[in-house]
């Protein structure tokens, strides 16, 4: 690795490929024009990925390869195939070949992964500076989104407070949804409410815990909230279950559940007092309530709004259903998201490429399924971090059934890939190569 050996440590280097990676999130060449400065960053980080993987493969070592292959866990390749097969279908079809840039960032982020980063210890540091990019990231957005709910808004929720809510936020093409805010925030919980438990409960923990339970209450995303639910459900059965003092739970309860719920209810009370007083009070109850909850039936366009047409057009229009369009085929077969991990890859890679996934999936839900049902839900300073990464690998495949999720580059993919390599590097070292061991 006579690259990185030029670097006084391996930290440095570490640092900036996962800084790079980051910062090439929401990126991509196509439609793309420099006429100004930000056009330019824009392009720099859109090309960070392609630097990136050459530096690493001008790196690996001989023979890594076929020391991959034969040591590494079956799901790392299954992984990689994912995306690998999203290449013929840009090749053989007219979809544009542009998009392999988001191919390139998948397979540059799990080629780091899985040839660099070997033991607990990178792994940590990948951990720790990915946590706090995305922590960074949480803040802006879902402070920015606070502001603008409290100070400018008389609405009771923030669904459907894309792109007005964050409007002034410029330095990157989009401004996250409401959904991906909720998702963003889930992440940050399922982190830090664990993370409480074996560490210091200070005042930045608090506050971002709070703040993350009112930003998935607000958000109002149906998946995330069924999922968050049960989470909050599993949650309560780990702190009962700890051999802790009553008034040690008692603490855990009220920073995780009770403080958090208290701030969001009285948010939403503040909210509600800018409502000019109606005359009939049974008919603001109502209003009240309708202003609050989504509606689980959007106008026009029905239950999962509209996705299940989506995935009809998507099945319908594909034409090439054995290798599919390539990374992005749902946008070029209905121009918009298939809200779906499966129908994404089906019209990216075809049937190929999707019973690989539908494998990968498999073995993947097998696993969380047993450690639900078997593992012992005890977070110690010795594995809490795998518990987060196993409640975050659940996160994301119950999201994976009405989002793209981890099947194209985003955070979804980041925190996934991250926290699945987290699992398989914890069990190796501990369990001999077995996915998973229930003597925790």
């Amino acid at each position: 690795m006579k690259y990185i050996s030029k670097y006084k440590s391996e930290k440095l280097f570490y640092t900036l490929v996962i800084s790079g990676i980051w910062i090439s999130l929401d990126t991509h060449f196509i439609n793309f024009n420099i006429e100004n400065f930000k056009d330019f960053t824009f392009f720099l980080r859109a090309l960070m990925p392609f630097i990136i993987f050459i530096i690493l493969v001008t790196n690996i070592k001989k023979g890594s390869v076929k020391i991959f292959i034969k040591n590494n866990n079956e799901l790392s390749i299954l992984f990689l195939l994912i995306f690998i097969f999203q290449i013929p279908g840009l090749v053989f079809s007219q979809n544009s070949i542009l998009n392999i840039s988001f191919i390139v960032n998948c397979i540059s982020y799990l080629f780091f992964l899985f040839f660099f980063i070997n033991d607990l210890n990178k792994l940590n540091l990948v951990l720790k500076i990915s946590l706090i990019i995305f922590t960074i990231i949480f803040l802006v957005y879902g402070l920015g989104l606070l502001n603008w709910f409290i100070f400018d808004s008389t609405n009771l929720n923030l669904y459907g407070s894309w792109p007005h809510g964050l409007k002034n936020f410029s330095f990157s093409e989009n401004v996250p949804r409401s959904s991906g805010v909720a998702r963003n925030a889930t992440i940050v919980y399922i982190v830090f409410s664990l993370l409480i438990i074996n560490k210091k409960k200070n005042i930045f923990n608090i506050s971002i815990i709070t703040i993350s339970f009112v930003l998935i209450f607000l958000t109002q995303s149906r998946i995330i909230i069924i999922f968050f639910t049960f989470y909050l459900l599993v949650y309560l059965l780990v702190i009962f279950s700890l051999s802790k003092k009553a008034l040690y739970k008692i603490s855990i309860l009220n920073i995780a559940i009770i403080v958090p719920l208290i701030a969001t209810i009285s948010l939403v009370m503040i909210q509600n007092s800018k409502i000019p007083n109606a005359e009939n009070y049974e008919f603001k109850k109502k209003e009240i309530y309708e202003n609050i909850f989504r509606p689980i039936n959007d106008k026009n366009i029905g239950i999962g709004s509209g996705r299940l047409n989506d995935w009809k057009n998507i099945i319908s229009n594909n034409n090439k259903n054995i290798i599919g369009y390539g990374a992005m085929g749902d946008r070029y077969l209905i121009n918009q998201s298939a809200s779906n991990f499966f129908v994404y890859i089906y019209a990216s890679s075809g049937f190929i490429g999707l019973i690989i996934s539908i494998i990968f999936f498999i073995i993947i839900a097998i696993c969380c399924f047993k450690y639900l049902l078997y593992g012992k839900f005890r977070p110690t300073r010795k594995n809490y971090k795998f518990l987060i990464s196993y409640a975050l690998i659940a996160f994301f495949l119950f999201r994976s059934l009405a989002e793209t999720s981890f099947g194209i580059f985003g955070i979804d993919f980041l925190v996934f890939a991250t926290a699945l390599h987290y699992i398989l590097i914890y069990n190796k070292k501990f369990y001999k190569n077995n996915l998973i061991n229930f003597k925790d």
